[in-house]
């Protein structure tokens, strides 16, 4: 089976040969070309030189082998990719197409990275056995999981024992996953500890709505009587100066001086008995903040400034010193000002994107894809190749196909969407 990409504006194809003959005008085949089935990469034929070529669009996706190149498969990951195989083996029993068709091996499972869905595909050639691919599958994972994650480990390994003694089965693979999260539910459920942080829970929940409902409560009520004392105050304050003025010979200018040393002291009793308030309120806010693991106010003062901006801060205001190690490693420098960063090429993969837990280059540009390319290094050499991203990658100024290797040579110019940079390997 002879396998290409080729770019088509903002496409981008996997492109497989004509099948075998025995297959090209099959109704499954027609099927396939027809109908847009879910979990399956659209499919369309073209001609070329008399031949057809069966061409996959594949634009947003990447393969399974690029998603975890840098990382490891935790329990949500095999779920999902497990089900993903269930549902579209599902669907094509629906069609009533054959389930060796399908490729199960990592480097022709798309992820979409906007919606999240796996992308499967479906190529009539050979005599491939589906049971056979999910088992090689497995395999290719058992390697990568996250040994720190124990559902992780029981669901891959559990699968893989489940491939090798009874194949592909659909409705034992959906039992098994389900059965287990059933198992994990009951058994937390179960435990003492999940009644016991259920009652804390509750006791929680009832203490933050009691203190907020009664805040809001006091809120509307101190308006209130703030408004009404205000007034009555004001109306006996007059009929005291109208009192007074009448039934004594005080002068108005006495009067008025005592009018404002009364104000002035209810004023100034209003204001502390405010402040005593707004300090007891602070100190409720602060206990209810520490019940729900939150930080106080005085202490989120102290952050500065999310995570993320201080850590390309200390990244870009940080200076790195050259040891002779690095002088003999090739490196990518930042093309578009004067005075560009430089990345080095230390690993034998280095992948090149914005999705930060994925990859060893992390450029943070709004055009470039999450898992953008890679360069991998060789005998020969440096390889540059573009993984499938929506904008492209040019190198020397022309757009290269996406999962094909180009030979990097000194100073050769590589644009990752809009942001450029020089290769240097002397």
């Amino acid at each position: 089976m002879e396998v290409s990409y080729k770019r088509s504006m903002s496409c981008s194809y996997l492109v497989l040969q004509e099948p075998d003959e025995e297959f090209q005008n099959t109704y499954q085949t027609h099927i396939l070309l027809e109908n847009q089935i879910v979990g399956l990469c659209s499919c369309k034929i073209q001609k070329i030189d008399g031949k057809e070529f069966f061409y996959y669009e594949i634009t947003g996706g990447q393969t399974l082998c690029n998603l975890f190149e840098n990382k490891k498969f935790k329990r949500k990951d095999l779920e999902e990719l497990f089900l993903a195989v269930v549902r579209v083996m599902e669907n094509l029993d629906e069609y009533l197409m054959n389930r060796d068709f399908l490729l199960l091996h990592p480097s022709y499972i798309y992820r979409n990275l906007d919606s999240g869905a796996y992308l499967f595909i479906w190529f009539p050639q050979g005599s491939r056995m589906a049971d056979l691919e999910f088992q090689n599958l497995t395999e290719y994972i058992l390697p990568r999981i996250d040994h720190q994650d124990e559902a992780a480990v029981t669901l891959g390994y559990g699968v893989y024992k489940e491939s090798v003694e009874s194949g592909l089965r659909t409705e034992t693979l959906k039992t098994y996953i389900y059965t287990e999260v059933q198992e994990k539910k009951d058994e937390w459920r179960e435990n003492p500890v999940y009644e016991e942080e259920t009652e804390k829970e509750k006791e929680r929940q009832k203490i933050l709505d009691d203190f907020y409902n009664t805040e809001e409560e006091e809120e509307q009520g101190i308006s209130l009587r703030e408004k009404v004392l205000a007034c009555t105050g004001m109306i006996l304050l007059i009929v005291l100066f109208l009192a007074i003025r009448n039934f004594t010979n005080i002068s108005v200018g006495y009067l008025c001086l005592g009018a404002v040393a009364l104000l002035a002291v209810i004023g100034g009793g209003a204001a502390v008995w405010y402040l005593l308030r707004k300090g007891v309120r602070v100190e409720k806010k602060k206990s209810i903040s520490s019940w729900e693991g939150e930080p106080a106010e005085d202490e989120a003062e102290k952050i500065e400034m999310p995570l993320q901006e201080k850590e390309e801060q200390e990244e870009v205001g940080k200076t790195v010193v050259l040891h002779g190690e690095n002088a003999a490693v090739p490196y990518l420098q930042q093309d578009d000002n004067e005075f560009g960063r430089q990345y080095f090429l230390q690993k034998e993969v280095n992948v090149i994107g914005k999705k930060k837990d994925c990859v060893d280059i992390w450029l943070n540009v709004a055009t470039i894809s999450r898992i953008h390319a890679k360069i991998v290094r060789k005998t020969e050499g440096d390889f540059l190749i573009d993984l499938n991203s929506r904008n492209g990658t040019l190198l020397n100024g022309r757009y290269i196909n996406p999962e094909e290797e180009y030979l990097l040579e000194d100073k050769s110019i590589i644009v990752f969407a809009e942001s450029r940079f020089c290769y240097y390997c002397s």
